[in-house]
């Protein structure tokens, strides 16, 4: 009997299929690779949603977990379509509470895959039919994040998944939950693993919370002012607890003032400016009929009103409540005694505005134990306030002293009539500079031109020495205002004057003495309802480095006295080849 032949395209097809199986099962392995060498929440997530891309077709999801009280579900991931993404921010962390009529709360207790049309979606609450109007969904299914699919436990989560046009398909639907189990338990995982980090951060918080303290202690008592000290105290309680307001009143004889206020917005800034214009000028006294304030620093015990606004109707002193006014919106109010060797000498005010917060027996601990250390640090910045006042009246009493021999100095240095400096001062500044440019010749020039009034005796013997004096006072701010910044006018007596030119070559110093008695000879002198025209005559010279400065002025004076018997009205410069006339026109 012949053997049967297998049928070709049956082995073929049962080998496709094997091939088919095979793919599945070494895709399988990979993904569960994947999943396992992830243990990132975030991370996990995303290969998640990529797989469920990959068998459904949806436009936009929200994964939700249970907290742990599992009072809400919680949105951990969203993905919304290009023209929303702007609001995926605004999604995530959004809770659905358990309490609530929610297609994904359904899901939750059920343990069922909830599909949601337009024709039921009032059957979960407001929310959900808003959502299809807004968005214009035409279906909307939610899947219960299971361990595994008959798993007795709570689902982790839920999965919702919306569609705009046409239902979502169910093939899709089965995929999905057959997707779930893998990622189940290591999303258990990630979360347990995000739940340490949290601890991890929580003790690295309470760290970093135990050295902003001793930070916090020894930056203080590092401070010396009062005011540093009232800024750094504020600044920090308001940085460390939930609080908007903070102030410090200070006990001053027999009554607490006000020292500092501070707020942590810059919305409540009318409110901190109130405050201060109130107590600027309204103290507590030690009374307690006073107030709470000085109630708490009678009985040096803290007071705490959790809610304010409770109490706003019972009987108070008038400036508690003219303070709670001005507060606007007070609600939880501390009042804490600063202590300096366990005894008050102030308190401080911790005051949130707008809401009820919440202030944990541990902070209150906290706050009494930085009040208990204020008070020295006050006491200390006090003595060296005090102190400093001392040092600064000493330094201002020396300042003022400083100021008269200034004041003497100059009035010694200065020509009574020109208010130039004078000859005096001249040869000090002339003896020093020429001491520096004698040692910096090839990086520095010093020039010299020494001024005389042509004919003066004639000219106060004709007009008068009041017309002379005031022609002399002319001569001195015409010549100033030639000058430069650096250059150095004096009166070097009688009718001459003397410029000292730093920085400035011979032919500099010419043509600057040029200027000089064109000026002079261009434009009348106009006095007493006198007009006179005068002229001068000038010398100039310019350090070798090397002479002496009698030299110096001497080789000037020549140069000066040369300009004079060439007929005056001219510039003479000092050279080494003999007498030079420069520019001028000689005048009678």
């Amino acid at each position: 009997m012949e053997q049967e032949q297998p049928d070709t395209k049956d082995l073929e097809a049962r080998l496709a299929a094997q091939e088919v199986e095979l793919a599945a099962v070494r895709r399988e392995r990979l993904l569960m690779g994947k999943i396992a060498a992830t243990i990132e929440l975030d991370e996990l997530l995303d290969i998640l949603v990529g797989e469920m891309d990959l068998v459904c077709d949806f436009d936009s999801l929200m994964i939700n977990f249970a907290d742990k009280r599992r009072e809400n579900l919680v949105c951990e991931k969203v993905r919304l379509p290009e023209h929303l993404s702007g609001m995926e921010k605004t999604y995530q962390k959004y809770s659905f509470p358990m309490n609530s009529v929610d297609a994904n709360v359904e899901c939750y207790v059920q343990k069922c895959v909830i599909t949601v049309d337009r024709s039921n979606s009032n059957q979960f609450g407001e929310d959900t039919a808003l959502r299809f109007k807004r968005s214009n969904l035409h279906s909307l299914v939610v899947i219960p994040i299971m361990l595994e699919e008959s798993s007795e436990e709570a689902p982790l989560g839920t999965i919702m998944l919306f569609r705009v046009a046409g239902p979502i398909d169910p093939a899709g639907i089965a995929a999905i939950q057959k997707l779930l189990p893998f990622f189940g338990k290591q999303i258990s995982v990630a979360f347990l693993y995000k739940e340490a980090e949290e601890h991890e951060r929580e003790v690295e918080m309470a760290i970093e919370e135990q050295q902003r303290f001793i930070q916090f202690v020894n930056r203080t008592n590092a401070l010396n002012s009062l005011a540093q000290i009232y800024d750094s105290i504020s600044a920090d309680f308001l940085h460390r607890f939930p609080f908007d307001l903070f102030a410090i009143l200070v006990r001053e004889g027999d009554e607490l003032v006000a020292k500092k206020f501070m707020v942590i917005d810059e919305q409540y800034d009318g409110v901190c400016s109130a405050l201060e214009e109130y107590y600027g000028e309204t103290h507590y006294s030690l009374d307690i009929g006073d107030g709470a304030t000085a109630i708490c620093f009678q009985q040096n015990k803290p007071l705490f009103f959790p809610d304010v606004q409770q109490i706003m109707k019972l009987p108070m002193s008038e400036k508690d409540r003219q303070g709670l006014q001005l507060m606007k919106s007070p609600y939880t109010f501390a009042i804490v005694p600063i202590l300096r060797a366990e005894k008050p000498v102030g308190v401080i005010w911790l005051i949130s505005l707008g809401r009820p917060v919440r202030f944990s027996e541990s902070q209150r601990k906290l706050v009494e134990l930085l009040c208990s250390f204020i008070g020295t640090a006050l006491a200390n910045a006090e003595l060296y306030t005090l102190a400093q006042e001392q040092k600064q009246k000493i330094e201002m009493l020396n300042f003022s002293l400083k100021l008269k021999v200034e004041e003497l100095r100059d009035l010694s240095a200065k020509d009574r009539l020109t208010g130039l400096n004078n000859f005096g001062f001249f040869e000090e500044e002339l003896g020093r500079r020429v001491h520096e440019y004698g040692r910096e010749l090839m990086q520095n020039q010093l020039s010299l031109v020494i001024l005389d009034v042509d004919h003066f005796k004639i000219f106060n013997d004709t007009h008068g020495y009041v017309v002379g004096n005031a022609v002399l006072q002319e001569v001195a701010q015409r010549t100033s205002r030639l000058a430069r910044k650096m250059d150095i006018v004096c009166r070097y007596g009688g009718e001459e004057f003397s410029i000292l030119l730093p920085k400035c070559d011979l032919e500099g110093a010419r043509l600057f003495a040029e200027r000089v008695r064109q000026d002079i000879e261009s434009r009348p002198f106009v006095t007493e309802g006198v007009e006179a025209r005068i002229t001068v005559s000038l010398g100039c010279a310019q350090f070798d480095g090397e002479e002496e400065s009698t030299r110096f002025v001497q080789r000037t004076d020549r140069a000066l006295y040369r300009a004079k018997n060439n007929g005056r009205n001219r510039v003479e410069v000092a050279t080494d080849e003999g007498d030079v006339m420069m520019n001028g026109t000689e005048t009678q």
